[in-house]
């Protein structure tokens, strides 16, 4: 009987830790998503902010050049 336990409290253990591991690796995946998708954001923040300038720097100089009619 003792050892009938002793077993299942085994096999409970060993099942526990086998969910926590489940659960750790889901967290993981589940925390990764998040932080591409702020990866993709700051890209596209990013290749705007670069696209304003482009273009204010460009109306700048048409502005300020002898060509302009």
């Amino acid at each position: 009987m003792a050892l009938q336990v002793a077993n299942m409290a085994e096999a409970m253990i060993e099942a526990l830790g086998e969910q926590l591991t489940r659960k750790e690796e889901t967290v993981k995946t589940t925390l990764s998503m998040p932080r591409e998708l702020v990866y993709v954001a700051e890209d596209i923040l990013t290749d705007c902010l670069h696209r304003a300038e482009y273009r204010n720097e460009g109306f700048s100089a048409a502005a300020t050049s002898p060509h302009v009619n």
